[in-house]
């Protein structure tokens, strides 16, 4: 389920890069969209990618790694790159039940919320970083399309 999810999403952006911006940008929204539904609702779906906060730093790494290589082959910005990773760890935190996060001004001190334990702490970690990936994913679809040279 979730290698067809990013596979799709690849899919989508291609389609957006090569004059099909509607089609493209649909396929890429609901295959982003469907990964969540499907990790939040069933107990133990079937997953390829290792969804756990270990992986997540590797995939973090990885993700500014090669935004920054990338950063003068493409039109993506690497604040953008970084929409991957954020989407990745919302989703460790539906796989795993629970949400890692450092509060403010408590130095880099890690604490966790889990699904049954904190659930207005875990649900508001989950949906901050859905909705701070989704902004960056949306401007790097925007970049990928071109909607944004062509609104200057």
């Amino acid at each position: 389920m979730d290698l067809a999810a990013v596979l799709a999403a690849c899919a989508g952006l291609l389609l957006s890069a090569h004059g099909r911006p509607i089609e493209g940008a649909i396929l890429f929204a609901v295959a982003l969209a469907s990964l969540p539904v499907v990790l939040a609702t069933a107990s133990q779906p079937p997953v390829l990618l290792p969804f756990s906060f270990r992986s997540y730093f590797v995939v973090l790494t990885l993700g500014v790694v090669g935004a920054v290589a990338l950063k003068d082959l493409s039109r993506v910005a690497p604040i953008e790159c970084l929409g991957v990773a954020i989407y990745y760890y919302a989703c460790v935190s539906l796989r795993e039940k629970a949400a890692r996060y450092v509060p403010w001004g408590a130095g880099f001190a890690w604490r966790t919320a889990t699904r049954s334990g904190r659930p207005r702490t875990y649900w508001t970690m989950v949906s901050f970083a859905f909705a701070l990936s989704a902004v960056l994913l949306g401007l790097m679809l925007a970049e990928v399309t071109g909607w944004l040279h062509r609104a200057n």
